[in-house]
């Protein structure tokens, strides 16, 4: 396993987007947890790592499509997760899905409400990536009363069982994962000064590193 730099292409523009661009109902969300749960190659990423999220989205209302009963798809804002030496941010919008009352027998999921975001991110091969995503959870399926996309109190409840994953494909095949709980949820940051400072603390500026492995 060897380590190399990877500059995040865009990202400067992104932030200037952000800075120019203000739009009123801006949220962002932050996270943060360990990477537990380690599989294959984990990602390049070491069990126990900390991992500190972001996510913002503009809350305006939209319409979804939905996927099957009790799970509708929306357009997510920007997810981007920073653990140990690895830095992942997607610039153009991620998928979010709502569930309310959602069942899934392969899933093991009965009746579940929750709220999931992901997003891949390419190399620059245009055919390895890394997968990122979260997925918050109420398994006892009172959170939410409709697949609307929830509001920031019922993001916060569902938060009690939130969860980040770094996924690393190669050849479209999965060679590593690494995964955590959430320990903690920052409010709701309405101003996106704040989000572009988060963003130096995530080390999203010019060039990051970020952990590979070649074949």
């Amino acid at each position: 396993m060897k380590m190399r730099s990877v500059a995040l292409v865009g990202m400067l523009s992104l932030i200037a987007g952000i800075s120019t661009q203000v739009h009123a109902k801006s949220i962002t969300y932050t996270f943060s947890g360990a990477l537990t749960d380690i599989r294959g190659g984990g990602a390049g990423i070491a069990w126990g790592t900390s991992f500190l999220g972001s996510y913002i989205y503009d809350d305006a209302p939209q319409v979804g499509s939905l996927i099957e009963s009790g799970r509708q798809r929306y357009t997510g804002g920007q997810f981007g997760v920073s653990a140990g030496p690895t830095t992942l941010m997607e610039s153009i919008a991620s998928q979010l899905q709502v569930f309310n009352d959602w069942t899934s027998v392969i899933g093991g999921y009965d009746k579940d409400d929750g709220y999931f975001v992901s997003s891949r991110i390419y190399d620059t091969n245009g055919t390895d990536f890394d997968l990122i995503q979260f997925d918050l959870w109420d398994f006892s399926g009172t959170t939410l009363s409709s697949l609307a996309i929830p509001s920031h109190s019922q993001f916060k409840q569902l938060a009690a069982h939130g969860r980040v994953w770094i996924r690393r494909f190669e050849g479209g095949v999965e060679t590593g994962l690494a995964s955590g709980n959430f320990t903690s949820v920052a409010a709701p940051v309405p101003e996106p000064e704040t989000y572009a400072m988060m963003l130096f603390g995530l080390g999203l500026i010019a060039g990051v590193a970020r952990r590979r492995k070649q074949k």
